[in-house]
């Protein structure tokens, strides 16, 4: 993949209202951890001795924007919610706010929302528009132990467990399953990379349970080098300075 920095326009810290209490932090704190998911392309994964994906991306543009020099650590999301939780990482990335985290986790505004599609092979499409009742009479793939597998059973759908999405979107492909419910910029990134062009994306399931995922940053309330409200009010002014057009840069290349 080429560099994200030659599709890019350039942005430097001066060009960020931080305030000079915020400028002297990073002055004093300019290195900080972020902990990132293994395993998650294309958002963040390991590959020829690097981590890279679309949220090693959006931290490196931010890094840029604000003068801080984020290093990444990977690892399972209980890992490194884990050491987020114990103080051992100053930022965890590419989590979603609830009220009950919100009672010791800062997050920044949202800079990714990640919806949850349909796929389904071009040779043995779903009935439109697909319904709960045409999903209960199919054979629905989904990622082990994903966060609506319950409710799709309390509707009458049995799904397909698979433990990687590599797998997931393999089955549908070769026709093991009718149908698969999978995160779209993941699920676009598999058929991608392994040639799936038979399939295809179906649009989002007649599903409540199926939410929105909210993608912020977060920092542990009281904690950090010094002040943490310092910290997240400077990743606040950089998520909401991101230009629409540097996401889509970034979404174009993963």
């Amino acid at each position: 993949l080429a560099s994200l920095a030659a599709f890019l326009p350039p942005a430097r810290a001066n060009d960020l209202p931080l305030s000079e209490t915020e400028r002297a932090w990073i002055a004093r704190h300019p290195v900080v951890s972020v902990g990132v998911v293994a395993d998650n392309d294309p958002y963040s994964f390991y590959r020829n001795g690097n981590i890279m994906g679309w949220t090693v991306d959006l931290i490196d543009r931010i890094g840029t924007m604000t003068g801080l020099e984020f290093r990444p650590r990977m690892g399972s999301w209980s890992e490194i919610y884990g050491q987020f939780q114990e103080g051992g990482l100053d930022v965890i990335a590419d989590i979603s706010r609830t009220e009950e985290r919100s009672r010791f986790i800062t997050f920044t505004d949202p800079y990714h929302l990640r919806r949850t599609v349909l796929y389904e092979n071009v040779d043995d499409p779903l009935a439109k528009p697909v319904t709960v009742e045409e999903m209960q009479h199919k054979r629905i793939g989904i990622i082990r132990d994903i966060y609506y597998a319950d409710a799709l059973r309390d509707l009458g759908v049995e799904p397909v467990e698979y433990a990687t999405y590599r797998d997931l979107m393999a089955a549908v492909a070769f026709g093991w399953v009718d149908a698969v419910l999978a995160a779209e910029m993941t699920g676009n990134y598999f058929v991608r990379e392994n040639g799936f062009t038979n399939v295809v994306n179906a649009g989002a399931a007649p599903l409540t349970a199926i939410a929105l995922e909210d993608f912020r940053l977060g920092v542990l309330t009281g904690s950090g080098h010094g002040d943490s409200t310092i910290l997240s009010g400077i990743l606040g002014k950089a998520v909401n300075a991101l230009p629409p057009e540097t996401l889509d840069a970034i979404t174009d290349r993963w």
